[in-house]
């Protein structure tokens, strides 16, 4: 049993524009089964988490030397030939399924094996659309995932503070994706909270990692790798399985101003305005005027005493 993803991982999927016609996709006869099988099963991505809203493509199919065979969209059994001559037996049989969910299906049936495949894809829609594939001998293993994570995730916050980041997981492929907890050291500060267990072709999954800050600033750097049920998952960037977890910590940021009132001898509230230094202001316990920083400020700009109490600047 054996499968073929396409594109390769370096080039990500392919791109058609409003109404183009892909270049021939060269495909192996892998067939398998009995009777000998071929089985494509091809994606036409959404913009998003959900499939396009947008109309069927169209594919065509060639053989050898053969003319070129549109595949109709009612399941007929169409017949395909290696050799332009009419009267030539067909190598094959071909009929194509409509999924769902913008997922396409070609059961090609071997009656003389040897030949070269071509593939030929057209996009009747207004907009540039993209696709994936895979060319499997039997029908399971062609519907297979893609998975594809961000390269990196940044994490920032103060000390000893939690950060959860969250994101979506798009599967790119032609079968359901699924990612398990784990692909992070035990001793990690970073922590899996929520994996998506099974996500469909052209749908997403929410991934949520929460980053657990130290009592002291800096950055760390982690890197978490995936563990799915993808086996064409690298760290490209195209089809990509791992992402570098940054994190920064710094101190709480400090007020510029005291913004706390504190109370003057006479009961009434005043707040630190510029004015001689008082040295009899005493500060209520617990407020911000009595910080070994802050109340410094307070007794130097002003205190809401009368100024003719005030002594000398401190």
């Amino acid at each position: 049993m054996t499968f073929t993803v396409f594109p390769d991982a370096t080039r990500g999927p392919l791109s058609l524009g409003p109404g183009e016609i892909s270049d021939p996709l060269t495909f192996p006869e892998t067939a398998g089964d009995i009777p000998p099988a071929v089985v494509l099963r091809i994606v036409m991505l959404g913009d998003g988490c959900e499939p396009p809203d947008a109309p069927h493509p169209t594919f065509q199919l060639r053989a050898g030397e053969g003319v070129p065979v549109d595949l109709p969209d009612d399941q007929r059994t169409v017949f395909v030939r290696d050799r332009p001559e009419a009267v030539t037996d067909p190598v094959a049989s071909a009929r194509l399924f409509i999924e769902g969910e913008h997922v396409y299906a070609i059961k090609i049936l071997i009656r003389r094996p040897g030949s070269t495949w071509q593939l030929r894809v057209t996009n009747h829609d207004e907009a540039e659309r993209k696709f994936t594939w895979v060319v499997a001998d039997n029908e399971p293993e062609s519907a297979q995932p893609w998975l594809n994570l961000p390269q990196t995730l940044q994490f920032n916050g103060t000390l000893s503070q939690d950060i959860t980041q969250s994101l979506d997981v798009r599967n790119l492929g032609t079968g359901p994706l699924t990612i398990s907890l784990g692909g992070l050291p035990a001793s990690s500060q970073f922590q899996i909270e929520q994996v998506p267990t099974e996500i469909a072709p052209n749908h997403c999954g929410r991934l949520i990692i929460t980053f657990h800050a130290s009592s002291s600033a800096g950055s760390i750097e982690e890197l978490y790798t995936a563990e799915s049920n993808d086996q064409h998952a690298t760290g490209s960037a195209h089809h990509n399985n791992l992402i570098r977890l940054v994190a920064r910590t710094a101190l709480p940021a400090v007020p510029d101003e005291p913004v706390d009132p504190f109370p003057s001898d006479d009961g009434s509230f005043g707040a630190c305005r510029e004015g001689d230094g008082c040295r009899s202001f005493k500060p209520p316990a617990g407020s911000l005027a009595s910080h070994p920083i802050f109340g410094r400020r307070c007794r130097r700009v002003g205190c809401g005493h009368d100024i003719s109490r005030h002594r000398p600047p401190i």
